[in-house]
């Protein structure tokens, strides 16, 4: 990424908010505690978010793609939740998480960058 301006019609992220799940496991079980993000995404004028790709990465890795998901249905906006499991995490510890999501016509996001902290 060249840190360029995304082409028009590319979806954006609006907003992130993350949980932090020390014990819990969703289901799937999952073997290690993880954040969950909840992602808020627009994608105006051409509302193809079906599917829709998110590209992650945290603490300086290469973005990584997750499965495409979304409904059978064309749209505009959907949220998107999604789960980041951690190796030996501790209370007090950052990490920058970096997200971009894809429409369906390959049109990239921005990157927004989100500081997750584990609480004490």
């Amino acid at each position: 990424d060249d840190d360029a301006s995304p082409p028009a019609g590319a979806p954006e992220i609006t907003n992130v908010t993350y949980i932090w799940h020390p014990n819990l496991t969703p289901s799937p079980p999952l073997n290690f505690p993880y954040f969950e993000f909840s992602i808020d995404i627009l994608d105006h004028p051409s509302c193809d978010l079906t599917p829709v790709i998110l590209w992650w990465s945290y603490s300086g890795q290469s973005p990584a793609p997750l499965a495409a998901v979304g409904d059978p249905n064309p749209n505009c906006g959907t949220t998107y939740l999604f789960q980041l499991q951690l190796q030996n995490p501790a209370p007090g510890l950052s990490y920058s998480v970096v997200l971009s999501v894809e429409d369906s016509s390959g049109n990239r996001s921005a990157n927004y960058i989100v500081s997750a902290t584990i609480p004490n």
